[in-house]
C-alpha cells in the first residue's frame, strides 16, 4: 500500500546506503526501509550527519593548525642552532688570530737566510765584465787605427798602424808580397770581436769582412795610449815564404808561422815517437791548406813533442788557446805553431829538423800558449 507521508509506493528490496557517522568514518550499511519514517525523523537524521560533517571538519583545521604550529617551532629551532654554530665559528677564528698575535709578538724572527755565493760563478762574471770593459774601450781607437791601415800601401805607412818591434819594418817588406793580398775598396766591416790575455799583454781578436765577403783577422794591443795592431799575426809572418824555404838549396835555419797536422801512419808511429807535417796557411781567414811539407818525426818525451801533442789535444776537444775565435775557421785536425826549422844537405839530400817550438799560436808575444805540467 502507499505510503502515507509521502504517497509512493515502498520499496520491496534493500538498498545500499552510505551513511555518515559521528566518528567521521564511513562505511556500508544496509538499512531496511521504514515506512513509518517521519519527516521529523529524517530531519534528524540530516541534523545528526551535518553536526558530524562539521565536526569533522573542525577536527581537521585543528590538525592542519597544529602542523603548522609545529613547523614554525621547527623554524625557530633550525634558525637558533645556526646562529650558535657562527657564533662558535668565530670564536674559534679569534682565537686562532689572539694566538698567532702572541707567537709573533713575544718569540724572536728567524735568522735571515744567507744566500751562498759561488765563488767560480762570480769569477766568471768578473772576467766577462773587464772584457766587455776593454771592447768598449778600445771601439773607437781600433776602427781608427783599422781605417789608416786598411788605406796605407808601403812599409813605412803600414808599420804606423802596428805594434813598434824591432826591425818592423824589415819583416813587413820581407812579406810584401802578402800585404798586398786584401786591399777592400772601402773600409770593411767589423763582424767579430774577441778579448785574449796572453800574458803580460791584453788584446783584442777582430775579424774583418770586405764587400765581397773575405775575411781576415787583426789582433790590436794597446801602446803609447793607442790601440795598434799586431802585424805578425795578420800577415802569418815568417823568415821567407814556406814553399821557397823548401825549394832552396844549401843549410839555412828559419822561423815559420805554420799548421801543424798529425800523420797517422801505423808505420812510422811509436810509443816513443810519432809523425807530423806542415802546411803554409792561407792569407785569408778559412782559406785553403798549402801542400803539405815533408814527414817529420817528432819525440813524444821532449818538449817539442808534448807541445805539438798539447796544442792539436787543444784542438781536438774544442779548448782553443787563449779562448781564441780564430782557430774555428781552420782546417780540420789542425793547430797553429811557430817553429824553428833547419834546413841541412845531408849525403846529397835534404833533410829538414824541428829545432824548436817557439808557441801555439801566431801572435808575437812570448807567450807559449800552453804551459807542460810535466817538462821533459
Amino acid at each position: 500500500m502507499p505510503c502515507p507521508s509521502c504517497e509512493h509506493q515502498p520499496v520491496a528490496t534493500k538498498k545500499k546506503l552510505t551513511v555518515n557517522t559521528v566518528d567521521g568514518q564511513t562505511a556500508l550499511q544496509r538499512k531496511a526501509f521504514n515506512p513509518n519514517l517521519t519527516i521529523e525523523n529524517i530531519n534528524t537524521v540530516a541534523s545528526v550527519s551535518s553536526a558530524g560533517l562539521v565536526r569533522l571538519k573542525k577536527q581537521k583545521d585543528k590538525q592542519e593548525g597544529g602542523e603548522i604550529d609545529q613547523r614554525k617551532s621547527t623554524e625557530r629551532i633550525r634558525k637558533k642552532n645556526y646562529l650558535l654554530v657562527k657564533l662558535l665559528v668565530a670564536w674559534l677564528v679569534l682565537l686562532m688570530l689572539a694566538a698567532v698575535i702572541i707567537k709573533w709578538k713575544f718569540n724572536d724572527p728567524p735568522p735571515a737566510v744567507v744566500p751562498q755565493i759561488v765563488q767560480e760563478s762570480d769569477e766568471g762574471k768578473t772576467l766577462d765584465s773587464k772584457n766587455l770593459d776593454v771592447i768598449n774601450q778600445s771601439v773607437s781607437s781600433i776602427m781608427s787605427t783599422a781605417s789608416e791601415f786598411f788605406a796605407a800601401s808601403s812599409p813605412e805607412a803600414l808599420a804606423q798602424s802596428c805594434i813598434k818591434r824591432p826591425r818592423l819594418v824589415q819583416t813587413i817588406n820581407n812579406d810584401a808580397s802578402k800585404s798586398t793580398i786584401f786591399k777592400p775598396e772601402k773600409m770593411p766591416e767589423l763582424i767579430a770581436k774577441n778579448v785574449i790575455r796572453p800574458a803580460p799583454a791584453v788584446m783584442v781578436e777582430t775579424v774583418w769582412a770586405d764587400s765581397r765577403g773575405r775575411e781576415v783577422e787583426l789582433v790590436f794591443a794597446q801602446q803609447d795610449d793607442h790601440w795598434l795592431i799586431d802585424w805578425e799575426n795578420y800577415a802569418k809572418s815568417s823568415t821567407m815564404p814556406w814553399p821557397v824555404f823548401q825549394a832552396s838549396e844549401g843549410d839555412d835555419v828559419g822561423t815559420f808561422r805554420l799548421l801543424v797536422r798529425e800523420r797517422l801512419v801505423r808505420n812510422t808511429s811509436t810509443d816513443t815517437s810519432f809523425s807530423v807535417v806542415f802546411y803554409e796557411p792561407g792569407f785569408l781567414r778559412g782559406s785553403a791548406l798549402g801542400p803539405p811539407s815533408c814527414d817529420f818525426t817528432i819525440d813524444r818525451r821532449s818538449r817539442n813533442g808534448k807541445m805539438i801533442l798539447a796544442a792539436l789535444k787543444a784542438r781536438q776537444d774544442n779548448k782553443p788557446i787563449f779562448h781564441s775565435i780564430f782557430p774555428e775557421k781552420d782546417p780540420p785536425n789542425t793547430a797553429r805553431v811557430h817553429v824553428k826549422i833547419r834546413r841541412q844537405i845531408v849525403d846529397g839530400e835534404k833533410k829538414f829538423t824541428l829545432e824548436e817550438l817557439i808557441a801555439c799560436h801566431w801572435l808575437g808575444v812570448e807567450d807559449p800558449g800552453i804551459e807542460l805540467t810535466d817538462p821533459p
